[in-house]
C-alpha cells in the first residue's frame, strides 16, 4: 500500500515475488502431515486403489520418513520425494502384472531399500479364504 500510495502502479507491484519467513518442520510435524487427508500416502492409496491394489503403510514406515526428512531438512515437498522413491520399483511391479496383486504393503524397510517390498497376489487371497 505504501508503495502504490507513493506512485507505483499495482500492475507492476503484482510482479514482485512474495517472501515469507515459515517455521522449520520436525518430525512431529513430518508425522502429522503424513497422516493428514490430503498427504501423499493418502493420494497414493487412491491411486493403487485405482489399479485394483490396496496400499497399506506401516506405522514404522511413517516414522521412517519423517525421521529422514527432518535429518536431511526437507521441507513437506521432501516427503513426496521420499515416498515416491520407496514406491517406485513396486509401482513398475504392480503396473507390468496390474491383475496379479490385491495388496502392497511397506514398512520401515521399504523407505530404506525400494526393494523391501510385500506384494499379496490375488490368488493367495483366494486360497486363504477357501483354507
Amino acid at each position: 500500500e505504501d508503495i502504490v500510495s507513493h506512485g507505483i502502479i499495482p500492475e507492476l507491484i503484482a510482479r514482485f515475488p512474495v517472501l515469507v519467513q515459515m517455521n522449520e518442520l520436525d518430525f512431529d510435524s513430518f508425522v502429522k502431515i503424513l497422516k493428514s487427508n490430503n498427504s501423499v500416502i493418502k493420494l497414493n492409496e487412491e491411486f493403487f486403489d485405482k489399479k485394483g491394489v490396496k496400499l497399506v503403510v506401516d506405522e514404522s514406515a511413517i516414522k521412517e520418513v519423517a525421521k529422514q526428512a527432518s535429518k536431511n531438512n526437507y521441507g513437506a515437498r521432501g516427503l513426496d520425494e521420499i515416498i515416491e522413491r520407496a514406491l517406485s520399483t513396486a509401482s513398475f511391479e504392480i503396473a507390468s502384472n496390474p491383475d496379479k496383486y490385491s495388496s502392497l504393503v511397506i514398512n520401515e524397510d521399504t523407505i530404506n531399500d525400494n526393494k523391501k517390498y510385500i506384494l499379496t497376489k490375488k490368488e493367495q487371497v483366494e486360497e486363504n479364504i477357501n483354507s
